[in-house]
């Protein structure tokens, strides 16, 4: 029996179309970072690397530059003199402040990788040294959980597999609530990404705040308009560590493993089933 045409059935109406996965914050140094201000942050850590004394701020710029711009580490400048520059001063530290030496031989480590057991009684520093958290919340009153945080991600760099005395002194409950407390997006996001690098128990490693990394990208612009370099260089490893698809420590110090592709392709829906009749 024919069939009338109102009551045929287009088929193409059928189809359903894939649903968009929603798009995950994301940030990739390699795109979105031109070769304008990598230029301007080259100029100024070339500035930095002239300096001299035991405070030079060149291998704290260089310590985040590096494992976000692995691909242009050799623009650095890091020689053998710089690596005898940090012998130097890891000597210096380990006689006096035992948190100087752990932050220069994590600068050391994500510099030189493994040349860090170059320095002079590292197995010591690594034998005795431990953070406690307690000591950390008396060494700095009021305590600063911005700066405890870094010394666990410079922990983490150092000694990738030693746990720091912090899992039963209450620190999730102090990490959260000063996380709660902080304002401004730049020291939140570093704050968090230094907690992302440690591995502490409060931050899964897929923590993903799409506000708190919009608001960091948004202050890129007056950074640099502002020469304002340093946090620019905050920044910029603060975002790559948020938006990583996950970061570990190794012999060789902080790796960043970045999202290929952000959208990450969903299931594809099935097609309804076409039956075909016999005529």
């Amino acid at each position: 029996m024919a069939i009338d045409n109102v009551d045929r059935i287009d088929i193409r109406k059928l189809t359903v179309e894939s649903p968009k996965p929603p798009t995950a914050p994301a940030f990739n140094p390699e795109t979105d970072v031109s070769q304008k201000d990598w230029e301007k942050i080259l100029k100024y850590v070339q500035k930095l690397a002239k300096e001299t004394g035991e405070n030079n701020k060149f291998y704290n710029a260089a310590h985040y530059l590096c494992p976000v711009f692995p691909e242009k580490r050799n623009q650095l400048g890091l020689d053998g003199e710089k690596l005898n520059d940090l012998k130097n001063k890891f000597v210096f530290y380990s006689q006096k402040d035992s948190l100087g030496a752990l932050i220069t031989a994590s600068q050391t480590k994500n510099l030189f990788g493994k040349r860090v057991e170059e320095l002079d009684n590292l197995d010591d520093l690594a034998r005795n040294f431990n953070l406690d958290f307690e000591d950390m919340l008396r060494d700095y009153a009021p305590p600063n959980a911005e700066t405890i945080a870094m010394f666990l991600a410079h922990h983490k760099v150092l000694f990738p597999e030693k746990v720091p005395n912090f899992r039963n002194h209450g620190s999730t409950q102090f990490f959260l609530e000063n996380e709660f407390k902080m304002n401004d997006p730049l020291k939140r996001a570093k704050f968090l990404a230094d907690l992302k690098v440690a591995q502490d128990p409060m931050f899964p490693n897929n923590f993903k705040d799409e506000n708190l990394i919009n608001a960091v990208k948004g202050k890129l612009g007056n950074l640099t308009k502002q020469g304002k370099i340093i946090d620019l260089i905050y920044a910029y490893y603060s975002l790559s560590v948020l938006c990583a698809k996950s970061v570990y420590t190794d012999e060789e110090g902080l790796h960043i493993i970045r999202v290929q592709n952000p959208q990450e392709p969903g299931e594809i829906p099935q097609l309804p089933e076409v039956k075909k009749y016999a005529g």
